[in-house]
């Protein structure tokens, strides 16, 4: 498996299509994504998986947008999510973090940030937005 960084010109379309594939979720616009994002593919060049690093002014970062190509076998895909989450944290300590926040409603991405050894801190939550 490899990793390569995020290119909105290279990528975004393929993104796109990935958030609408997944019952129809809506495509996070190209300008509420973060210049820090990874894009994991096989071994024989098939993208799998991608996800993002938002920068605070704080020693946390936040893990968000991760996303998966519905058309690729599902056990690729478990895979390289788990090793997206453990480079995606991996390149937060590089940019100098001492933590990551995620959120989650799903329970398969839950357990492999768990298996990453991520600590569920709160249940129940809800999350809101505001486009200014």
């Amino acid at each position: 498996m490899k990793i390569i960084p995020y290119s909105e010109n290279e990528h975004y379309a393929m993104l796109a299509s990935w958030w609408e594939s997944w019952s129809g979720w809506v495509a996070i616009p190209p300008i509420m994504l973060p210049e820090n994002g990874l894009i994991t593919y096989s071994d024989c060049g098939v993208p799998l998986c991608a996800g993002f690093v938002y920068k605070t002014d704080s020693c946390i970062a936040w893990i968000e947008h991760i996303i998966s190509s519905k058309n690729a076998k599902k056990e690729l895909r478990a895979g390289s999510v788990g090793f997206l989450i453990s480079q995606l944290s991996l390149l937060a300590k590089n940019l100098g973090f001492t933590a990551c926040l995620t959120s989650s409603n799903q329970n398969g991405l839950i357990a492999k940030f768990e298996n990453a050894k991520y600590q569920k801190t709160d249940t129940n939550t809800t999350i809101l937005t505001r486009i200014l």
